[in-house]
């Protein structure tokens, strides 16, 4: 049936209304086949079915064999039941019934024959007597039944692309005939016909697959069956290393035989690549190839590629005690992809023979501590009593101290530094530096304040008096103070509540040092305007809906809402306007145009977005990149902090819509459970509100969906949910159990049953742990806490740090808690390095290393430790067992050392900004202590008053990364000052596409995913200070016009080449000597050439960029 209706328009452009709807309905045309029906075989019977029907119906046949007949099957294409889709004959086949004689009544006896087909390959096959006829597609009916003792013979026709390779199956069906005393089935198989693999060889190297019996060093030609799925690998030969696969081989080596396929293996010349080696006490390392004699010569370059074997002979009254770095585990260090480091670590003989088989106790080794003081106070400790500087040169090795600060009248103790601990605690293995700071008494403490939305604060007392400035403002008050904040919405706003330090009514009292304070506004509804005339444009990757505004104050506003053309595309901001919600408002001639970006997910977040989030683009540390699943999302708060969301995975995410106040899921599903991964955001533990993304760092809620089908609503206080007490368990191997505990809040009304399981990440089932699953369950007011065990095999392999999964789950089999529980190996000293550090330590950039501070019985210790710092810690007290991890995103944990029955070391290192703890206790759990973690940016303040920011560049610890440091061989940055003029400058950067810093400017694929890192080696007259992080990217198209972009903390925007508008990729409150900084992950689709630039900028104005050496690519159609 079709509708119609109809308008009218005039020469001058008028038109007339559309006239009523008519209908007009036809009658479709069909098309009919005709079934034929025939008989074959030695028996007889009737058929019937035959006659014509209309396409694609069903047709039925009926096959009745007379009683001294069998009915066996009908012909290839014919059923007793099918749909006809053309003319077709369909034979029944029946055979007649074989008397048996020696049984008094006569009857008959019969077999079957079954065929099976195998291969990739296709034909038919035949039999004689007739009885089969059918091919691979026929599979399921391809048997007859035949007298006993029948001989039959099969025949094959292979199809044109296929060849017959061979009969299986009892003895009789390996030539293709057979008797038939029982019922059999035989096999055929068919294979396609054989493809040709050509391997090319460019540069020098091997192609191997051992299945196929490939093994090619250069140009070769394989025959292989049709069909067949090969993984190439290559090997380059030493010097050389492996670049990329071109041809039909994808990115692995994979290729699929089904035509003649070519793959080409790209060997490229290995740059030499340097072995360093680094000593901790008195003893020579010698390698062998010969080159490393340390000694003196401990850096040497070798080919890519080339095994080193390593030998350390320690001096008289030395032991050597093991290796670390890249050859923890074996004294070999192989030459591959980067820069090796090697530690060979001696250490003092306990005791040693003399030549007549005496012991004797060797001299131990002297060393130096010396102690600065800044402020006036006192220094004591064992042979130490000092004013401003004072050392003691004969302190044994190993010899630990704790020093006591004793401030003079009016002055007070703020910190320790340099080799101390913040207790004043120090470990002498070496000569130490230790450096306390002394204050002056009733110094302010800083107070922060943070505004979102618009409004102004205004304290009592008087003090702050902040509104478009107040985004983060700092002010100074004294310890004890009570500060009342008042929070001032502006015209349109209200205040939707206080986060941090704050309580509800804006009241703070100073107890810390440093204290924030947030103030959230958020739009007032009853300002809402009539809407107006409304056009549509068209933009790349979507279009913009412009309404007007007319406001009850007679002014004009513009609604602009953008839409993405498909669910490829999401929007990532807007030119010339700094939102970044879908719909923004803006006044009469503001001329702002969306972006939208690629989103391959689906959920509504751009990938480029995804892949700037923290832990390189995996935000919720699950081992899978953000951007490639659509129930993670990562994005930022309006602070320019990365949240990471992540929704169960039986609910993914079709969009999120983004405004400056709400986040809204738009979900695949009615309720779900979700969690919040906060980085660098620091909350005191209120609930979290969806409609205000801040709060603690990790943090589940419940999602439902309201009746505009939009996840808009958060239940956080549902009655008696269950989860897992923690998010991270850690057992010892010779704990051998680990006691699981799940508690359950917010209430005890009803029965609640939930299920456990446990399923290995790097642990192994059943080897280092035992499977363990079942049920908790609650009756009806239980809010107890309980548990399970999970048993840990304890071996004597020397492992490294293991994990497993434990999960809930609800009766649906969905998983709503889950946590990771960490085994660690008693049998080694010392576990393997974290593979979250993405920094490396060579002999010229070392990472700052605080040793050591102390941990012991205390209920609770505090210790703060900067980004980028590694701190050693001494366990005393039998503190060696770590119950709860801390957070892994934040903290780091490297090493893990026993030394003796009651002392152990631990080492951390600062990964973001945040807190977090860890718990500590003895074997048997009867002492227990806290440790709060708290991770900044900043450096100790009594660094930027001493020498100590010219950094030492011996090497105290080595790091192992998998991504090393590239040498930066001399300065190559342009500085200029905030008035143009230019200046020297020491700074040096590389910039990676790819991990490969190009040499010339490189050439890329369109849509071809890439990755753009930077490393800034700052001049060291810059180091310490404050700094922001600029990118910038120069874009010439194909027609020569060219347009510049800036990039913010988390997306990429139209710059207008003016130094006041630069957005700010990363800020510093103190430069270290090395920055690193992830610029771009993903594809490419504009075609033309990039250049981009990346520099700091100095609070004087000065500008410090790689002008010199930017990183040059271009994308081809």
């Amino acid at each position: 049936t079709y509708y119609y209706r109809v308008r009218a328009y005039n020469t001058t452009g008028g038109n007339s209304a559309y006239t009523n709807t008519v209908s007009d309905t036809t009658n479709s045309c069909s098309t009919s086949f005709t079934v034929t029906t025939a008989k074959s075989g030695t028996g007889s019977g009737t058929v019937s079915g035959a006659g014509s029907y209309e396409e694609n119906s069903m047709v039925t046949l009926t096959a009745t064999a007379n009683s001294d007949s069998t009915f066996n099957g009908w012909s290839s294409g014919c059923s007793s039941s099918f749909t006809i889709t053309a003319d077709i004959t369909c034979t029944a086949t029946f055979t007649k019934k074989t008397t048996n004689n020696n049984t008094t009544n006569n009857t008959y006896q019969s077999v079957n024959l079954t065929i099976q087909f195998s291969g990739f390959g296709s034909g038919t096959i035949k039999s004689s007597p007739s009885g089969i006829n059918c091919n691979s597609q026929d599979e399921e009916t391809c048997r007859a039944t035949f007298d006993t003792a029948t001989k039959v013979v099969l025949s094959y026709i292979a199809d044109k692309d296929s060849e017959f390779r061979y009969w299986s199956g009892v003895l009789d069906c390996n030539d293709g005939e057979l008797f038939l005393i029982k019922s059999t089935m035989c096999t055929v198989h068919f294979a396609l016909l054989p493809n040709d693999l050509n391997i090319k060889i460019i540069g020098k190297g091997t192609v191997i697959n051992e299945a196929n019996n490939i093994n090619c060093s250069q140009n070769c030609t394989k025959t292989i069956d049709g069909n067949a799925k090969l993984t190439l690998t290559p090997e380059p030969t030493l010097g050389w290393v492996f670049d990329k696969w071109e041809g039909d081989c994808d990115t692995t080596g994979k290729v699929t035989l089904n035509t003649d396929k070519q793959c080409t293996a790209i060997f490229i010349k290995g740059k030499p690549l340097q072995l360093h080696i680094l000593k901790t006490g008195d003893g020579l390392v010698t390698s062998n190839p010969a080159g490393i004699n340390c000694g003196t010569d401990c850096v040497e370059e070798y080919d890519n590629g080339l095994t080193i074997e390593l030998t350390a002979v320690p001096d008289e009254g030395w032991e050597f005690e093991g290796w670390r770095g890249h050859c923890a585990e074996t004294q070999t260090a192989i030459i591959t992809e980067s820069d090796r480091y090697c530690r060979a670590v001696f250490q003092p003989q306990t005791e040693i023979l003399s030549k007549d088989n005496t012991v004797i106790t060797p001299i131990k080794q002297q060393v130096k501590l010396t102690v600065n003081k800044i402020g006036k106070g006192l220094i004591t400790a064992e042979g130490i009593q000092c004013g401003d500087i004072c050392s003691k040169e004969n302190y044994t090795v190993g010899s630990r101290l704790n020093l006591t600060a004793t401030p003079a009248d009016g002055w007070e103790l703020w910190n320790w530094s340099g080799d101390c601990d913040a207790n004043g605690n120090v470990v002498l293995n070496e000569d130490k530096t230790c450096q306390v700071l002394f204050g002056q008494s009733g110094l302010p403490s800083d107070l922060t304040v943070v505004k979102y939305g618009n409004g102004k604060i205004i304290s009592q007392p008087k003090g702050i008096n902040c509104g478009i400035d107040c985004r983060e403002a700092k002010y100074e008050f004294s310890s004890g103070d009570q500060i009342i904040l008042n929070a001032i919405p502006d015209s349109g706003w209200q205040l939707e509540g206080w986060r941090g330090h704050c309580d509800d009514t804006g009241k703070v009292i100073i107890q810390e040092k440093y204290t924030t304070c947030r103030a959230f506004f958020v739009r007032n509804p009853d300002t809402i305007p009539t809407y107006g005339t409304e056009t549509i444009e068209n933009v790349h990757g979507g279009q913009v809906t412009i309404t007007q505004m007319n406001f009850p104050d007679g002014s004009i506003k513009f609604e602009l809402t953008a839409t993405p053309e498909s669910t490829d595309y999401t929007l990532i901001g807007w030119e010339n306007c700094e939102e970044n919600s879908e719909t923004i408002i803006v006044e009469p001639n503001i001329d702002c145009k969306p972006i939208f970006a690629l989103d391959n997910d689906h959920d509504g977040t751009a990938d480029m977005v995804e892949n700037a989030a923290p832990n390189n683009g995996d935000g919720n540390n699950d081992g899978i990149l953000d951007s490639l699943q659509n129930n993670v999302i990562s994005t930022t708060t309006a602070s320019e902090q990365y949240i990471t969301t992540e929704i169960d995975e039986n609910c993914p995410v079709n969009n999120v819509e983004l405004n400056s106040e709400t986040t809204i899921f738009a979900l695949d599903c009615e309720q779900t459970t979700a969690t919040n991964y906060y980085h660098g955001i620091v909350d005191d533990g209120e609930n979290i509100s969806l409609a205000n993304i801040q709060g603690v760092a990790t943090e589940t809620f419940k999602l439902t969906v309201d009746s505009s089908g939009k996840a808009s609503h958060i239940n956080n206080h549902f009655l008696g949910w269950v989860k897992l007490s923690s998010s991270s368990y850690v057992v010892r191997e010779t704990d051998q159990i680990a006691k699981i505990t799940v508690i359950r809040k917010n209430g005890c009304d009803g029965k609640i049953t939930v299920n456990y399981n446990t399923q290995s990440k790097t642990a192994t089932q059943n080897i280092d742990y035992l499977l363990n699953h079942g049920s908790l369950t609650w009756e009806d007011q239980d809010c107890s806490d309980k548990s399970f065990n999970i048993t840990i095999f304890n071996d004597t392999l020397e492992e490294s740090i293991e994990t497993a999964e434990i999960t809930l789950l609800n009766s649906e089999g969905d998983i709503f808690s889950k946590a990771i529980l960490t085994i660690f190996d008693d049998d080694s000293l010392t576990s393997k390095n974290s593979d979250n550090i993405n920094t490396a330590v060579n002999s010229n950039l070392s990472e700052s290393i605080n040793e050591t501070n102390v941990i012991d019985a205390s209920e609770e210790q505090v210790i703060q430790l900067p980004i980028g710092q590694i701190n050693i810690f001494t366990i005393k007290e039998a503190m060696v067992f770590i119950q709860q991890l801390p957070d892994l995103q934040l903290v780091s944990v490297l090493n893990l050392k026993s030394f003796a029955e009651n002392e152990g070391e631990l080492t951390l290192l600062g990964l973001n900004t945040g807190e977090t703890e860890m718990i500590i206790s003895n074997q048997d759990h009867s002492k227990e202590a806290t440790v709060k973690i708290i991770i900044t940016e900043e450096f100790q303040a009594t660094k930027l008053e001493t020498k100590e920011l010219e950094f030492n560049p011996e090497i105290k610890e080595n790091i192992e990364s998998d991504k090393s440091t590239t040498k930066c061989e001399a300065p190559n940055a342009l500085a200029i000052n905030s008035t143009g003029q230019s200046l020297d400058s020491n700074s040096c950067f590389i910039s990676l596409l790819d991990n490969i810093e190009p040499d010339t400017k490189r050439k890329l694929q369109q849509n071809k995913s890439i990755r753009i890192t930077s490393q800034i080696f700052v001049d060291p007259e810059d180091v310490g200070k404050k700094a922001e992080i600029i990118l910038v990217v120069k874009y010439t198209d194909l027609q020569n016009k060219t347009k510049l972009f800036n990039r913010s903390y988390k997306i990429w925007r139209v710059w207008d080449n003016k130094f006041t508008n630069l957005l700010v990729a990363q800020e510093h409150p103190f430069l270290p000597k090395m920055v690193n900084i992830f610029i771009f992950e993903g594809s490419v689709n504009l075609a033309g050439e990039f250049t981009l630039f990346v520099g700091y900028r100095l609070e004087n104005g000065t500008i410090v960029f790689n002008g010199l050496k930017p990183l040059n690519f271009s994308i081809e159609e």
